[in-house]
């Protein structure tokens, strides 16, 4: 289990990252770290936690331990592997079962869901969004429970559907082209967060990542940022 700092910033991105893109963009940016060595209830409200796990047991066993004992609701559920999307609702429904309250993000690598049909890896894409963001703020929980999905291409090359593309596709989908009659996102789905490194040594890199972001952000899909803080 890897335990991570998740401080909750609210930027203008108009005064800072992006001047000339967004002047009046809001978004949460989130900065994973180290936490210190011991943490305190009153930290949890600003604390994440990166669940590494074996079985759904070991799953509801860590979320109540650290529910109980630090009063922790947020966590992270990884996609490492093409097997993860298949299991991520039933992983969900374990954290549930245990708090209520929580607050869950999905991570959902294109790396590790593919299709080799047209348009399938998108459909994979729009179908995990409607199907993990589905239950947010229902069940009558106080805070209301909130599902997200952190949407990342992966390591490596990138294929043609990337999380740029991704975001667009869906932006076009929400807004109904091309037209649909059952179409795979309602347009008042939960939020798409998505990943921002800073932490490039050469330039050029850290070019590419900043107008990725960029364009990640132009399509309106994108409510949360989880910023790299270290390295």
């Amino acid at each position: 289990m890897k335990i991570t700092t998740a401080q909750s910033i609210y930027i203008a991105l108009s005064s800072l990252l992006f001047p000339p893109l967004f002047p009046a963009t809001l978004v949460t940016v989130v900065a994973f770290s180290m936490p210190p060595p011991s943490p305190t209830p009153a930290l949890a409200p600003n604390l994440r936690i990166e669940l590494f796990f074996k079985n759904p047991d070991e799953l509801r066993e860590r979320v109540r331990f650290l529910s109980e004992k630090y009063g922790i609701t947020a966590f992270n559920l990884v996609n490492k592997s093409n097997q993860d999307k298949a299991m991520m609702k039933d992983w969900i429904r374990n954290i549930r079962d245990e708090i209520p309250e929580s607050d869950v993000s999905a991570h959902y690598s294109l790396k590790f869901n593919k299709s080799r049909k047209k348009d399938g890896a998108f459909g994979l894409f729009s179908e995990f969004v409607r199907d993990v963001t589905a239950d947010s703020g229902a069940g009558g929980a106080t805070p209301p429970r909130k599902n997200e999905v952190l949407l990342v291409t992966g390591s490596g090359p990138k294929g043609t559907l990337d999380a740029v593309a991704a975001l667009r596709r869906l932006r076009r989908e929400r807004e109904g082209f091309p037209k649909n009659p059952a179409p795979t996102v309602a347009a008042s789905s939960g939020c798409v967060a998505v990943a921002y490194n800073p932490f490039f040594p050469a330039e050029r890199d850290a070019e590419v990542e900043r107008d990725r972001l960029r364009e990640k952000i132009r399509t309106r899909q994108v409510g949360k940022v989880y910023l790299q803080f270290g390295t």
